[in-house]
């Protein structure tokens, strides 16, 4: 993103903008093949990001990424997208982005590195 973040829900609100809008071209793509589209899910680890897509919090101060905002809400009313939150424990992608101990890191590794 080229743009200033400024808290960790305007940012995960464009990481969120980012994914919808390349899983929005291939669900376009598949339909045009004739491939029917359910909605699709996505998970996020902010769970302040997901209250104010989901309309379950009243955003407030969020000018900056407004244009992201209203367009993955809209995407969400129109059955495209299921936005949900899971704890980054939980969060597989989220597990190298931080520093875990060392019997954490020994209990994961499978899941990670294969013989």
């Amino acid at each position: 993103m080229e743009n200033i973040i400024s808290s960790a829900a305007e940012a995960e609100v464009g990481a969120l903008f980012n994914n919808a809008n390349e899983a929005a071209r291939i669900r376009l793509t598949l339909q045009d093949m004739g491939h029917l589209q359910h909605v699709t899910p996505i998970q996020v680890d902010n769970k302040c990001a997901e209250d104010i897509v989901n309309d379950t919090m009243k955003q407030k101060h969020t000018k900056a990424m407004n244009m992201r905002l209203y367009w993955i809400k809209d995407r969400v009313r129109l059955l495209q997208f299921l936005i949900y939150w899971r704890k980054g424990l939980d969060n597989l992608g989220d597990y190298v982005t931080k520093l875990h101990p060392t019997s954490r890191n020994c209990r994961v590794r499978p899941i990670y590195v294969q013989n």
